[in-house]
């Protein structure tokens, strides 16, 4: 491997990207299983749930194997989030900063997407080399094109053999982006309490064919509490029903 191998891959990223974003949405795509062999922590914090989990692997350099991978998960304290077991997760709508009783944490959506890339194998190649770009959606809208997703195209400087980490959608960076590292979508106003779907996907141009994992989150609306008066209305009237059944 040579450094402008490093360097050419890092120019596919960057042009490669633009080229596979002109594409259909995005559907989830890989397989859905606990994401192993990596540590106990491949999302880069204590305690984030790895059993569920959208996995591609590919060849890379020198027999390595390349796994990327996509999660949803819950943030902090927060409800732990359904999946159909296919990369569509469900979540609820809802603000907060994760920690019962805390008025000082930063706020945020209720669930995280979180991500990771890891090299397995004798080989040296680095996530550098692979030209991965992973997209974002903060639109709430069905179907969102890959073409007005955002973009992390910072993986061209990894040059580790493994990397993850849970990021927020709510996270102010991901609306404004970061130039030459991030950037935003069309879309880029992230409503936690907007019920839709938001979909994430990994993408690596190192074959001829782009290597895909992605997902779908689907955030339904927090049901809205029924005030007690009208739940004990409620149990009332149906007591009553009942009681006129068994009376007839």
């Amino acid at each position: 491997m040579t450094r402008n191998f490093t360097k050419a891959m890092a120019a596919i990223v960057l042009g490669g990207a633009s080229a596979l974003s002109q594409a259909a949405p995005f559907a989830p795509t890989g397989t859905f299983g606990a994401l192993t062999g990596f540590g106990d922590d491949p999302f880069g914090g204590d305690g984030i749930p790895t059993n569920q989990t959208m996995i591609t692997t590919f060849n890379g350099l020198e027999g390595d194997t390349v796994t990327i991978a996509l999660a949803a998960t819950q943030r902090f304290s927060n409800p732990a989030l359904g999946n159909d077991g296919a990369g569509t997760y469900t979540a609820q709508a809802g603000e907060n900063d994760g920690t019962p009783g805390s008025t000082t944490g930063t706020l945020g959506s209720t669930w995280n997407f979180s991500y990771f890339i890891g090299i397995d194998g004798d080989g040296e190649s680095t996530i550098a080399d692979y030209g991965i770009t992973l997209f974002y959606d903060l639109d709430p809208a069905i179907g969102t094109d890959s073409a007005a997703m955002g973009t992390f195209d910072g993986f061209s400087f990894v040059n580790q053999r493994q990397f993850g980490g849970s990021e927020n959608a709510g996270f102010n960076y991901l609306s404004v982006g970061i130039t030459g590292v991030v950037t935003p979508p069309l879309f880029a106003t992230f409503d936690p309490f907007a019920a839709g779907e938001y979909s994430f996907a990994i993408a690596s141009q190192f074959n001829q064919a782009p290597e895909i994992v992605a997902m779908n989150v689907n955030v339904e609306a927090s049901p809205v509490p029924v005030p007690a008066t009208l739940a004990l209305m409620a149990l009332g009237l149906a007591a009553l029903g009942y009681s006129r059944r068994k009376a007839g």
